[in-house]
């Protein structure tokens, strides 16, 4: 998913949770963001300057919106320009 950080912190909230809610035990939800690099100033820098891109404590703001909605971190990464964060549904559970 692209461009959820264009939504607000609730509506971010209610669509991760909807997302949890629709993938199948154990499906993946791949979230990327502008992250405020070297790549993203230079490039960008009215908008860098700006905050628009969310700053500091970024990667922490979407790793708490993931696990609040359930979702497990398999990996994050930060490529030139971008953010990403694996998230995974936690598996169905054998009931006997």
């Amino acid at each position: 998913v692209a461009a959820i950080d264009h939504l607000s912190r609730a509506d971010v909230a209610k669509t991760l949770g909807e997302m949890s809610r629709v993938l199948k035990p154990g499906g993946e939800l791949l979230l990327v963001v502008i992250n405020p690099d070297i790549w993203v100033r230079t490039a960008f820098p009215f908008l860098a300057a700006h905050g628009y891109f969310g700053g500091r404590g970024q990667a922490d703001r979407w790793r708490d919106a993931l696990t609040t909605a359930h979702f497990e971190i398999v990996e994050t990464g930060t490529p030139p320009g971008t953010l990403y964060l694996l998230g995974r549904t936690p598996k169905a559970v054998a009931v006997r």
